[in-house]
């Protein structure tokens, strides 16, 4: 008999929450045809923006415009993919095309510190290309993306580790 009673239970719960999942799927399908619609429409200045970065930036605004806080829409970057400081703040790569000339990094350093960001480190990486390391509030990386010289902005992942057996 208690068998018969697991059965049922499972079976209610089953017919319960099908429909909620059967809701978030689609909401799901409508989210990523939504970030896809973005992705392909960003502007030129946009493209300077990583796709994942972009993704990023995206599903956070998505969440606010929801109504969520700060903190929680924080939880859209992945905090175990992503470096988050305690201010809310993500750990982003500036990377600059060659012809960069000194004013449009000092341009780029002001923009970061107008927009409650960070600077890490600075310095030449890949390619010789000269990098800003930067600690930058989610909503305002966009003010980055028309300074002159800038070329790319990414996302600084963590490392993940896997422990073979």
């Amino acid at each position: 008999m208690k068998h018969l009673e697991a059965l049922l239970g499972i079976f209610f719960l089953i017919n319960t929450f099908q429909p909620m999942i059967i809701f978030a799927q689609e909401d799901q399908n409508f989210y990523t045809e939504e970030l896809q619609r973005a992705l392909d429409s960003r502007s030129n200045d946009e493209n300077k923006i990583s796709t994942t970065l972009f993704s990023q930036i995206f599903h956070y605004q998505k969440s606010i415009a929801e109504g969520n806080t700060v903190q929680s829409s924080m939880d859209y970057l992945s905090p175990e993919l992503s470096f988050i400081d305690d201010q809310n703040r993500i750990l982003i790569l500036i990377r600059f095309n060659a012809s960069s000339s000194t004013a449009n990094i000092e341009q780029t350093k002001i923009t970061i510190s107008n927009s409650d960001g960070e600077i890490k480190s600075i310095g030449y990486g890949h390619n010789k290309l000269y990098e800003i390391y930067c600690w930058m509030p989610v909503d305002k990386i966009i003010n980055l993306i028309s300074n002159q010289g800038v070329e790319f902005l990414e996302l600084i992942p963590k490392p993940v580790f896997r422990i073979s057996k």
